[in-house]
């Protein structure tokens, strides 16, 4: 992997927007750039930058979220950082950006954004943050644990692992890594080994606490249960019988008292018959006329239809005149517009030829204002030109004099600056000086600065000795805690137990819970039996509804049947009807030879209105008699529906009985049994309510007893664990003792080698503070030809600076000096090309004026043959004023034309409807005679006198319902009564037919009582026996399951144990002890291979008694084995910088790694030492990566001369300069 570009926006104090471009040939050529800048200026928020594209986090901050952003740049309300990278498939760009709302800097922050995309095609890969993230790992091959150890490596963590003891070296080791799970995973496996034996413990108890019959038990058990059974079966039959026998006789009590409420009814009704019989002779009156209803209703609607077509015919004749009247006026006035358009049209043609020339003229003239306003354009133009001209003449002539005002300005600058021109050629002699003055300065300012570590390590080791010192004290007092706690939990744990091992305590809870499993069981059964009391009464109040509604279908039936009947009369009726009317139209082609006019050769007559096609009644008869059939063939249907109905309900009362029977059967059933359950248990009541309220107390108190039980038993368990983890601490506890005690004499050893190392220092000092006042003389006497005084506190680089920006002055003066002279130059031509151009000008505005004269004389005399001919009248206005009197005369001809035609339409259509009307008004008149006698004939055969007698006997259709249903309801309850006794009286006899018995219900009840009770003894007992029985089965499963977990559970801990064996720990050191010294191993070698490069002086090696040991071959002194402790600080960098190269190349896996970024650590080289770490630095080019170094030595800027520098501005802001560096915004 490799960065190609960095761009970011407001990150810390780099606010807008900058781009790096590392893919510039300065970082090509070098392959070794430096990020340099005062402390706080910003130079690792570049890397912040790098690591918020790829992943979404920073190695300082984490991840940024909504809920904390502080890397944006304060009083902004955006940021973004966006990477442009090549990975093995291609080329990416990773974009992570987070605004504020509205992007205000007091907004609230939102959520984060990032995105992948292909950096050639730009197309979006990924855009949410979690798949962005894994799509970032997937290109990379590395995730960001891994990125921030392979390519930002920090000098200072391998600097503190290599001066790390063996012991410290591990943890040092997984946090560089990445291998922390090792001591996680060791850890684990001490937990579940000892959770595994804690459960393999507790299930020998639990096996040990099951209690079992023997063979011989179990058998004796099991015979006298079957002799109970017997017994049983036998009492259920005969108890049986002596139930049935009572039910027998209480369906006889009870059918003897339905006959008697029966015969009551009967009684009741014959009154109500008395009562209606004068209602029912007004009924039979409204019925006869309701069957004459018909024939009245079509005569009514003939006579009502003859008056209306009357009165329209009278409308009819009154409305032709008045239509003849307007037809003549609309023809009046249709020939008089006419003639108006003729002579309108004749004008028309012999002023068009006149609008012809008018319009000519109109465009000789127009073309002429033309041909003017183009000439006075130019004119203008032209005029234009030449004020242009003569204003660039002077702004150029002011120019020229501005140019050589500054050309003499800076030939003064240069001739007062010459010495300036010297510092092109010692320049970079001076910055060698200045260079190593810089040097100097560092080296006393590292060796003061180690000294003053020194001192505060010499007195950090002197406070370390007193508080380890006192450590190991408060440890021996946690000790005793400790012991003091554990005492208390034993007293705690046996003060609970009652002087009872936990296994009784066990035992008891499992009876208490065979009780509760019992006791809910009669529960349920109780419940139950309460549910099936439900069903009974259910079952009883659907059977009394079945035989209500078995009376209603009835009730139906037999009005059905009357409707039938009624039904088929009126059919029989309309049969006749039209059988007579058949013989009428049977004589159908007799009247088709009448002739209008012509005597009939049976009556006579000269009119034959039969003969026109009027007998129409036929037709209606017929459709008549078709609405009676169907309404016949339903009333068949609904019989059969009702037959169908009353079938069912009569299956469904037998159902309910026997069902009836059966839950009764079945509620004693049970009883039963809940004695049986509760026979060793409980004594249960004979009472139902009290039996069931015995049983739930007794529920309860064993719930709450099996609870408590409970709860002792959870304590018992918390305080045996809480003990054991006691335990375990205070065995931590002494181990920390036994550290603290060694650490304690390690303290000392410490606090006298700081001494040491403390006057050693001092004495370098001494020598450093020497060169440094030699190479401040030699710089000074340098300087003092350019006019610099060296001042104590002056830097040296600030100087060089100085200098510089002397010499780049100098330079660019010269160059601008140059510049102007050929400006000067350009302005000279550029005056005498404006006269030129001013003379043409005004030539050109001379010529063009004298041709608009012209044109303006021609346009006069076309204006005045225009007004001789026409005035100042417009030819189109005319024109159109012309067509539109012609248009309004040709619309009121039009509008005259179609008035007439319609006026004439409409008195065809009027004199047409007279006709149709007189003919309408004769027919109907003739219908009406012939209905009016049908009606009569309707009355005669229904008894009525006449039309009033008819009228008279109508009753509205409420009244007639009303009269009707009271009917029909005496009509079903007198059937309904008959129905119900003839069943009853039939049931009566059926059930005395059966003769179940000859005792009375006295001595039945008397019987059933004592079958009862030796029921309940005999069940109580197979109960007891079936519950012994019941448990012992559930013991022995109990017994088989627990052995094969006993046996499971032994197995797995013996894998655990031997697990624990080999890389268990309470402390995780085991395992991970083990897998560091392989890592350790890994890490050393690749660290070899890039020691070698640097150097062939030094090669690491591990101890092999303790593998996380390291020490250095010192080959220069005949391959001696050294510490690490004994290197230098420049030896000691080299070492740590082989280290982290070496873990970069190991961290990165299979990825290739072609960027790396070294943070700081360059300070304690000397220059060879410098020297030899940048060269091999430099030999990671030749592989194609890319070093970036992040330091403040002086040194380094003048070795590389790739550099990227973050300038601090005012306010906290900052800039970056450097190659392929740009502000964007």
């Amino acid at each position: 992997m490799k960065i190609l570009q960095l761009t970011l926006n407001n990150l810390n104090s780099l606010q807008g927007t900058w781009s790096i471009d590392f893919t510039v040939p300065e970082y090509a050529t070098d392959g070794i750039f430096l990020i340099s800048g005062p402390t706080g200026a910003g130079k690792s928020t570049i890397l912040d930058a790098v690591c918020l594209a790829l992943y979404g986090q920073t190695p300082r901050l984490g991840r940024i979220s909504k809920s904390a952003n502080e890397i944006m740049s304060r009083q902004t309300g955006e940021c973004f950082a966006e990477v442009l990278f090549a990975a093995g498939d291609g080329i990416f760009r990773a974009h992570w950006s987070q605004h504020r709302s509205r992007r205000q800097p007091d907004g609230e922050l939102q959520p984060p954004r990032h995105e992948l995309s292909d950096g050639r095609t730009g197309r979006v890969l990924e855009s949410k943050v979690r798949e962005t993230q894994q799509a970032v790992e997937q290109k990379t091959g590395m995730d960001f644990e891994r990125f921030s150890r392979s390519m930002l490596l920090a000098q200072g963590a391998f600097a503190a692992f290599l001066n790390a003891g063996a012991d410290e070296r591990a943890p040092v080791l997984e946090q560089i890594t990445g291998t922390e799970v090792y001591s996680e995973i060791s850890v684990r496996v001490h937990e579940r080994m000892r959770a595994e034996k804690q459960r393999l413990e507790m299930l020998r108890a639990e096996a040990a606490s099951i209690d079992l019959l023997t063979s011989e038990q179990r058998y004796a058990l099991e015979g006298s249960l079957e002799q109970k059974q017997h017994e049983r079966h036998e009492l259920l039959v005969e108890l049986g019988s002596v139930k049935k026998a009572l039910s027998w006789l209480e369906r006889i009590t009870k059918l003897e008292g339905e006959l008697h409420a029966l015969r009551q009814e009967e009684e009741a009704l014959a009154g109500r018959r008395e009562a209606f019989r004068e209602s029912a002779a007004v009924l039979d009156r409204g019925l006869k006329a309701l069957n004459v209803q018909n024939a009245y209703t079509a005569l009514q609607e003939i006579r009502s239809e003859q008056r209306e077509e009357t009165v329209r015919l009278d409308r009819v004749r009154r409305e032709l005149p008045v239509c003849e009247s307007e037809c003549r006026q609309s023809e009046q006035a249709f020939s008089i517009s006419r003639t108006e358009l003729e002579q309108l049209q004749r004008s028309a043609r012999q002023q068009r030829e006149q609008f012809g020339e008018v319009r000519l003229l109109d465009d000789r003239i127009k073309g002429a204002d033309v041909r003017c306003s183009e000439e006075q354009e130019r004119c203008r133009e032209f005029e234009e030109q030449a004020k242009q001209a003569a204003s660039d003449l002077e702004r150029h002539r002011q120019r020229k004099g501005e140019l050589e005002r500054e050309l003499a300005d800076i030939c003064d600058y240069l001739q007062e600056h010459a010495a300036d021109e010297r510092l092109t050629a010692e320049l970079a002699a001076l910055r060698q000086q200045s260079a190593q003055f810089g040097r100097l300065e560092e080296q006393l300012a590292a060796v003061t600065k180690e000294l003053d570590a020194k001192e505060q390590e010499h007195m950090t080791a002197e406070t370390a000795f007193a508080d380890v010192r006192e450590r190991r004290e408060a440890l021996e007092k946690e000790v005793e805690q400790v012991q003091q706690q554990e005492y208390e939990l034993s007293r705690r744990f046996d003060s609970l137990c009652e002087d009872r091992p936990v296994a009784w305590w066990r035992e008891r809870l499992e009876q208490l819970r065979q009780e509760l499993r019992l006791l809910e069981r009669a529960r349920d059964q109780i419940d139950e039996i309460g549910q099936l009391d439900q069903e009974v009464a259910s079952v009883e109040k659907r059977e009394n509804e079945r035989r209500a509604g078995l009376m209603d279908v009835e009730e139906k039936l037999r009005l059905i049947e009357n409707e039938r009947m009624h039904l088929e009369r009126e059919r029989h009726h309309l049969d006749e009807r039209i059988r007579l009317e058949n013989r009428v139209l049977a004589l159908e082609e007799e009247r088709a030879r009448l002739v209008e006019g012509q005597p009939c050769p049976l009556c006579g007559s000269t009119t034959h209105p039969l003969a026109q096609g009027l007998l129409t009644f036929h037709d209606d008869l017929h459709t008549e008699r078709d609405t009676l059939q169907r309404r016949l063939d339903d009333v068949h249907k609904r019989r059969d529906s009702a037959s169908a109905d009353q079938a069912q309900h009569q299956a469904e009362i037998r159902q309910l009985e026997e069902r009836r029977e059966e839950l009764g059967i079945d509620v004693d059933r049970r009883l039963r049994q809940v004695r049986s359950l509760l026979s060793e248990t409980l004594t249960v009541a004979e009472d139902r309510e009290a039996a069931t309220h015995s049983v739930l107390e007794a529920l309860e108190a064993r719930a709450l007893e099996t609870d408590s039980i409970a709860e002792r038993l959870r304590q018992l368990e918390d305080l045996r664990q809480e003990r054991e983890e006691v335990r375990d601490e205070l065995q931590t506890r002494k181990e920390r003792l036994f550290e603290a005690v060694s650490d304690c004499e390690k303290a000392g050893l410490d606090v006298n080698a700081a001494l040491e190392a403390l006057q050693r220092l001092q004495y370098e000092r001494k020598n450093r503070a020497f060169e440094l006042r030699e190479s401040r003389s030699a710089l000074q006497e340098a300087l003092t030809g350019y006019g610099i005084v060296l001042e104590q506190d002056a830097s040296a680089e600030k100087l060089m600076d100085v200098l510089q920006d002397r010499l780049e002055r100098w330079n660019e003066r010269r160059r601008t000096q140059q510049e102007l002279s050929d400006s000067e130059r350009a302005l000279q031509g550029m005056i005498e090309r404006c006269i030129q151009h001013r003379e043409t000008a005004q030539h050109e505005l001379e010529r063009h004026v004298t041709a608009l004269r012209a044109y303006e004389d021609e346009r006069k005399r076309q204006h005045e043959r225009r007004r001789d001919l026409f005035g100042d009248r417009d030819p189109d206005a005319e024109e159109r004023r012309l067509d539109a009197e012609i248009a309004q005369a040709q619309e009121r001809h039009d509008r005259l034309l179609e008035q007439r035609d319609a006026l004439k339409t409409r008195l065809q259509e009027v004199q047409q409807r007279a006709d149709l009307l007189e003919r309408s008004v004769e027919r109907r008149r003739q219908r009406l005679q012939e209905q009016q006698h049908r009606f009569d004939d309707a009355l005669s055969s229904e008894g009525f006198r006449d039309e009033a007698d008819f009228l008279a006997a109508v009753l509205e259709q409420g009244q007639l319902d009303g009269l009707s249903k009271e009917a029909g309801e005496l009509e079903r309850e007198a059937s309904r009564l008959e129905v119900r006794t003839d069943e009853c009286r039939q049931k009566l006899e059926e059930e005395r037919s059966l003769c179940v018995t000859e005792l009375d219900e006295d001595q039945l009840s008397t019987r059933q009582q004592e079958l009862d009770n030796q029921l309940d003894v005999i069940s109580r007992s197979a109960g007891a026996i079936e519950q012994q029985l019941q448990s012992d089965d559930r013991s022995q499963s109990a017994a088989g399951r627990k052995a094969e977990e006993l046996e499971r559970q032994q197995d797995l801990f013996r894998r655990w144990e031997r697990m624990h064996e080999l890389i268990g720990s309470s402390d995780g050191k085991k395992y991970r002890n083990f897998v560091q010294s392989l890592t350790f191993e890994m890490v050393v070698a690749h660290a070899n291979r890039q020691l070698v490069q640097m150097t062939d002086r030094y090669l690491l090696v591990c101890d092999a008694l303790d593998p996380l040991s390291l020490d250095v071959v010192d080959n220069v002194q005949g391959g001696e084995i050294r510490s690490t402790k004994n290197l230098s600080g420049g030896e000691s960098f080299i070492v740590s910088m082989a280290l982290a190269l070496g873990l970069s190349h190991m961290a990165s896996r299979k990825v290739p790694v072609d960027s790396l970024f070294l943070d700081e650590g360059f300070g304690t080289l000397d220059e060879d030492a410098l020297e030899t770490a940048l060269d091999a630095l430099a030999a990671l080019q030749q592989r194609g990566k890319l070093v970036g170094i992040i330091s403040h030595v002086a040194a380094l800027r003048e070795r590389l001369s790739s550099r990227i520098t973050v300038t601090p501005f005012s306010g906290g802001k900052s800039g970056l300069r450097g190659p392929g560096v740009k502000k964007l915004r």
